[in-house]
């Protein structure tokens, strides 16, 4: 019996984890970013809809982000989600033609015009063009070395 068969009679599963953390290894040293293709997709009802009501509306269904007059004559800033007027904190789903108030490009958010105007403004200058895809790539890229990181023993 030659070495390497004697040591493979000894621990037979050996073999097979060292050859796959060669080619983890060999996975890791040729991964590139260029591979990727990412983009953004947000609409009514996902987490960052509800991250943006979360912090903004916190318990309440509407918030006036803006002083009212005593008569109310004066249209103040109203951040609500719902088709109400933030009677309730319900997404209005699907969030589609009329209630999309003529802007069909993403996000795609409905409720008050301030709140659709401050969704779709960070999300636009956050996430728009290269900026944006460098901002995903970024993350995806370190979850992928995190990934390499946490398969070596």
């Amino acid at each position: 019996m030659t070495q390497v068969s004697k040591k493979r009679a000894e621990n037979p599963y050996k073999s097979i984890a060292d050859d796959i953390l060669n080619a983890v290894d060999h996975a890791n040293n040729i991964w590139s970013t260029d591979w990727i293709e990412i983009a953004l997709f947000t609409s009514e009802g996902d987490w960052l809809h509800q991250a943006f009501d979360c912090a903004i509306l916190g318990p309440f269904g509407r918030a006036d982000l803006s002083p009212r007059d005593f008569d109310n004559k004066i249209p103040a800033l109203e951040y609500f989600g719902d088709a109400n007027g933030g009677d309730t904190r319900d997404f209005v789903l699907p969030c589609s033609g009329d209630d999309l108030k003529g802007d069909l490009e993403p996000p795609h958010t409905c409720g008050s015009d301030v709140r659709r105007s401050i969704i779709q403004t960070f999300v636009r200058e956050k996430f728009a063009g290269d900026a944006g895809d460098n901002v995903l790539v970024d993350t995806v890229e370190q979850e992928i070395n995190q990934l390499f990181v946490n398969i070596k023993p």
